[in-house]
């Protein structure tokens, strides 16, 4: 990504003639601007916004940046306020279960709260414990026995199609009857049960909502609010918002498109930044095709596609595997982002303007010398290569009485570099020899103002039973591994497979019989071996 040279204001950042392009769009314009991973997204995000606030007169209030999460706003509110250097009301970056929150805040007449996952969760377990033990309740179909009935995962799956239907407006009535049409009686049970747990929500927590019926409420609110001064007794400060910029739009669900919608009809301008290929909250109702359909999704016509033609992020066989991944998989109604090219400067590295700091539980002290060893000349001790990633190599050693003087000497050594010898916070890491201390150095960078981001994992990728499972098979499909008895076992009763014990025994028993018939000696196992190296072996 270019960087800002000599004459140009500090903080800001140069971008290429595709970034441009979005700053140049119409202040009333609502557009889609799709990037692949890498593409400087986000950076065009604050871009926009310091370009509006800082060059076309509106004022901080007037500007809006929704985050798919909460870690996700406060890292965009940071930036945006070193970006903007002026004063604001509020926060501007924020989810849109915080702008839901203080629509229906200011239009009710009784006190709002957010529920929560877990009082829903606790709403939902008594409710279901009490059917239990009176015998009473939805007549659940057989599977959903009270065993299944009284499990976490039982409940989320609830809350989840509770929220759903409340995102596309399917009342419970319709549930049930979408539920008979089916010959789903699943659905029939959860709408009677979700009717009653409704009910006793309204009795028993009068004002409370989640977040699906949060934001649906508020798109109402939004969506009746009249222009002028009794808009703003409705909206308060959201009703003077002239631009609402969205990060990550692939992730935005059902209720908060349709918060978008009511804003769009008052005439604000949507600007929806993101990439369907990374979508991955589908299960929590994202719908990763509304940057395709942006003009439709909001009923905005004519509404602009733009595409961020270049990567800045990454290696070139990175970029080669993620386009072959991503061959495979729809286009969500979009698919020109794949087509950017990787900059001849890129790098494998943070986001700018953070100082990364990592971990690697095995590795030794960086940057101490041995005792006695000279300082290193940097001009010497550049790799091939070097220079061009991390500007300069350096051999350092720190000594400290305590914890809080290493944090501190640590950011005077960054600083220095930083302000002295225009390194990019994003090339300048801290490695530390333990995961348990990044969180105390984390936050002393912080109060000496060096940005930081972890990178840091709270288990090895390789450890997650999913990512296990596939290791295990793909070892297995080129070669690494011997396809054995244990190793077949352990793909079919996998997530790949999806075998369970019963399952399993049936398929030993249906290949032996099989082999039986064909006078063949051969064992189960051999015969399960056998069936899995062979195309159509089951069949």
């Amino acid at each position: 990504m270019p960087r800002a040279g000599a004459g140009h204001p500090v903080g800001a950042a140069v971008l290429d003639d595709a970034q441009r392009a979005v700053l140049e769009l119409p202040l009333t314009a609502t557009a889609a601007v799709l990037g692949a991973p890498g593409s400087g997204k986000t950076l065009t995000l604050v871009e926009l916004i310091a370009d509006r606030v800082l060059n076309h007169g509106l004022a901080p209030e007037q500007v809006l940046v929704l985050a798919p999460n909460r870690l996700a706003a406060t890292r965009l509110r940071d930036r945006l306020a070193v970006r903007l250097g002026v004063p604001s009301a509020g926060p501007i970056a924020r989810t849109a279960n915080s702008v839901a929150f203080q629509v229906v805040r200011a239009a009710s007449e009784q006190p709002v709260t957010l529920l929560t996952g877990g009082e829903q969760d606790s709403i939902m377990s008594e409710l279901l414990l009490g059917d239990i033990l009176d015998q009473a309740g939805p007549d659940w179909p057989h599977p959903l026995g009270e065993e299944v009935r009284q499990m976490r995962g039982f409940r989320t799956e609830l809350r989840e199609l509770s929220m759903r239907c409340a995102e596309h407006g399917v009342s419970m009535p319709r549930l049930a009857e979408l539920g008979r049409a089916h010959d789903h009686p699943e659905w029939v049970a959860a709408a009677e049960f979700l009717d009653g747990y409704a009910d006793n929500k309204e009795q028993a927590r009068p004002g409370q909502y989640d977040s699906a019926e949060l934001s649906t409420e508020a798109a109402v609110y939004v969506a009746r609010a009249e222009p002028g001064a009794a808009g703003a007794a409705t909206l308060g400060p959201l009703a003077g918002v002239r631009l609402i910029a969205v990060d990550d739009a692939q992730d935005a669900t059902g209720s908060t498109i349709a918060l978008l919608q009511a804003f769009a009809a008052r005439g604000v301008a949507i600007v929806a930044f993101g990439d369907p290929d990374v979508a991955s909250t589908a299960f929590r109702g994202a719908r990763s095709e509304v940057l395709g359909r942006l003009g439709e999704a909001l009923g905005v016509p004519g509404t602009a596609r733009l595409v961020l033609s270049t990567v800045y992020r990454g290696r070139r066989e990175l970029r080669e595997l993620v386009g072959a991944v991503v061959g495979h998989i729809g286009t969500a109604l979009a698919g020109l982002q794949r087509r950017a090219e990787l900059a001849p400067s890129a790098f494998a590295g943070p986001a700018r303007g953070e100082t990364a700091v990592a971990t690697d539980a095995g590795a030794p002290d960086v940057g101490v010398p041995d005792a006695g060893a000279p300082e290193a000349d940097p001009s010497t001790t550049a790799a091939p290569g070097a220079s061009e990633r991390i500007g300069y190599a350096a051999t350092v050693r720190i000594e400290a009485s305590s914890h809080a003087a290493e944090c501190g000497e640590l950011a005077r050594l960054l600083r220095e570099h930083h302000l002295l010898r225009g390194m990019p916070w994003a090339r300048m890491a801290v490695v530390v020899r333990s995961g348990a201390d990044i969180a105390g150095l984390e936050r002393g960078l912080s109060l000496s103002d060096v940005p930081t981001r972890a990178a840091t994992a709270r288990r090895a990728l390789r450890d997650d039973p999913a990512a296990a499972q596939l290791l295990a098979a793909a070892s297995v499909a080129i070669g690494v591994r011997e396809l054995t008895a244990p190793a077949a076992v352990e793909i079919l009763t996998g997530p790949l497979g999806r075998l369970d014990a019963i399952a399993l025994r049936r398929l030993r028993l249906s290949l032996r019989q099989q082999e039986l018939a064909g006078d063949g000696t051969r064992t189960s196992d051999e015969l399960l071996v056998e069936a899995m190296r062979v195309p159509g072996g089951f069949g």
